[in-house]
């Protein structure tokens, strides 16, 4: 993250509005500047020198949030076939990336994990680490295995422009479902496959136990948004679900 100039917190806080008024409406206002008068500091306005942006928006019903609800039992199929449609329309009209499948940095997305290796070992044991390397080894000899079809879904339009950070801390449930604080500081995490999106999502509702509504979101989205076509897609989802649970930890 570089964050450094003023001019960067601008276009930063622009790109933030933008990008995320894709999948809102009415939730993302504007960019406002943060300037001081004086001792006075205050949001907006036209007196007084620039010292920062933010990002101005609608408050959200807290009681709302997917990840409360998972917990108190307040999801409901409705919920997540309304979801589901939602996230099939976005992800059918963004912009689709065609650059080639780069292994590499999938691999290194993956083995990010290691980063915190030496702190599980000590909070953990040996064990734990360990079982961060052997997951390393699967994750290369996966991707060895399947680089020709992870390629192909690049060329069929299933790489594209998306959310980047779906995950239930950033839906809210409303009459219509709020889908909000993408990713806008990072392009690399933010363009994926659209499995790797949604793996984020059903690796979340596995955390909570709710493997029954994974389903039901996963029917009601490949209805809308085929995303999952062979045996090696299944794989593929499986692949990217232990990535963002790589995340997640």
């Amino acid at each position: 993250l570089d964050f450094s100039k003023l001019e960067k917190r601008r276009e930063f806080c622009q790109a933030e509005v933008r990008l995320n008024n894709r999948l809102t409406e009415g939730i993302y206002l504007g960019v406002l500047p943060v300037r001081l008068s004086g001792s006075a500091c205050r949001i907006g306005g036209t007196e007084g020198e620039i010292t920062d942006y933010a990002v101005q928006m609608v408050r959200l019903d807290n009681r709302r949030q997917m990840s409360r609800l998972l917990r108190s039992g307040g999801v409901t199929p409705e919920d997540m076939q309304q979801l589901a449609r939602q996230l099939a329309v976005f992800h059918t009209f963004t912009d689709k990336v065609r650059t080639p499948f780069d292994k590499a940095a999938a691999q290194a997305d993956f083995e990010d994990i290691l980063k915190v290796r030496r702190t599980v070992e000590v909070r953990f044991g040996r064990q734990s680490a360990e079982l961060l390397d052997r997951a390393v080894v699967f994750s290369d000899r996966f991707l060895d295995a399947h680089a020709d079809r992870l390629a192909e879904r690049i060329r069929s339009g299933l790489f594209l422009d998306g959310h980047g950070d779906l995950h239930s801390n950033n839906i809210f449930l409303l009459d219509e479902p709020v889908i909000f604080d993408c990713i806008e500081f990072n392009e690399h995490l933010r363009r994926v496959d659209a499995l790797n999106e949604v793996a984020f999502l059903c690796m979340d509702l596995n955390f909570y136990g709710r493997d029954d509504l994974e389903s039901i979101f996963l029917d009601a989205y490949s209805s809308e948004f085929p995303a999952v076509r062979n045996d090696a897609d299944k794989d593929i989802l499986l692949y990217f679900k232990l990535y963002r649970a790589n995340v997640r930890a």
